[in-house]
C-alpha cells in the first residue's frame, strides 16, 4: 500500500525511528497478509538503532524468548545488549524488561540476580504506580532471596508480601519456605499463613499433586493437624 511506502522510505531513507517500529509492527502481525518474521525483525532494529523504545522493547523480547519463524533463538545476552543501550533513559519498561531477562541469565557463569534487583528497584523509583501493586514486587522479592546472605530476608519477605497480597504468587512457594525456615528458628510466622503462601503457590502454578510445593503443604497440614490433636 502507499502508506507502507511511505513508512519505508522514512525509515530506510530517513532512519524515522517511528516508521522503523510500525513497519516491525505490522510485519510481526501473524493475522496479516503482510507477516514476514525476517523483516519484522529488521524494522525493529532499524527502529531500536534509531531511538525508538517500543521498538527496541519488541526486538529485545524476539532476542530474550527466540522467535522460531525468524530462525532465532533464545540470546539473552544479545537482548540485554540491546536493553542496556537504553539504561540512562529512564524508561520505565525498560528496565521492567531489562530485570526479566537478568533473572534468566548469567554473567560469567553466575546468576544476574543483583542486576535484576537494580532494575527492578528502578522501575518502583521512576513510577511506582505503573504496574499494578505486586507485579514488580514478585520479581523483586525474589531477586532479593537469591542475593541475601543467610538468614537476612527482610527484603525479600516485604516486597513477596506485597506480591502474594495482589495475587502475584509466583514465588509464594519462596516465602513460604522463608517464613517456615523462621519459623523453626525462632517461633515468629504462623503456621496457618505460612501454609497459605505454599497454597498460594500450588494454586498459581496449576501443578499436579506430587508436585514439591504441594508436598511440603501436605507436611505443613499434617504437622498442624497433630500439634493440635496433642
Amino acid at each position: 500500500s502507499r502508506a507502507k511506502e511511505y513508512l519505508e522510505t522514512a525509515a530506510e531513507k530517513y532512519n524515522d525511528a517511528y516508521a522503523g517500529y510500525r513497519l516491525g509492527t505490522l510485519y510481526s502481525n501473524k493475522s496479516s497478509d503482510l507477516y514476514d518474521s525476517a523483516k519484522s525483525i529488521r524494522y525493529y532494529e532499524l527502529g531500536a538503532k534509531n531511538g525508538s523504545v517500543p521498538a527496541t522493547i519488541a526486538l529485545a523480547e524476539k532476542y530474550a524468548f527466540g522467535d522460531e519463524a525468524a530462525g532465532i533463538k533464545p540470546n539473552k545476552s544479545k537482548a540485554i545488549g540491546v536493553l542496556e543501550n537504553y539504561a540512562d533513559s529512564n524508561e520505565i519498561e525498560i528496565y521492567e524488561l531489562l530485570g526479566r531477562v537478568y533473572l534468566l541469565s548469567f554473567d560469567d557463569d553466575r546468576p544476574n540476580y543483583l542486576k535484576a534487583k537494580d532494575a527492578f528497584e528502578k522501575v518502583l523509583e521512576i513510577n511506582c504506580d505503573y504496574y499494578k501493586e505486586g507485579y514488580i514486587e514478585h520479581f523483586l522479592g525474589y531477586a532479593c532471596y537469591m542475593e541475601s546472605d543467610y538468614g537476612e530476608y527482610d527484603e525479600a519477605i516485604k516486597y513477596l508480601m506485597i506480591a502474594d497480597r495482589n495475587g502475584y504468587c509466583s514465588y509464594s512457594s519462596v516465602l513460604g519456605h522463608i517464613c517456615k525456615e523462621l519459623h523453626d528458628r525462632d517461633g515468629s510466622y504462623d503456621l496457618h499463613q505460612i501454609m497459605n503462601y505454599f497454597d498460594n503457590a500450588y494454586r498459581e502454578e496449576t501443578i499436579n499433586l506430587f508436585h514439591e510445593y504441594h508436598q511440603k503443604l501436605l507436611h505443613l497440614l499434617l504437622f498442624v493437624f497433630f500439634f493440635l490433636n496433642h
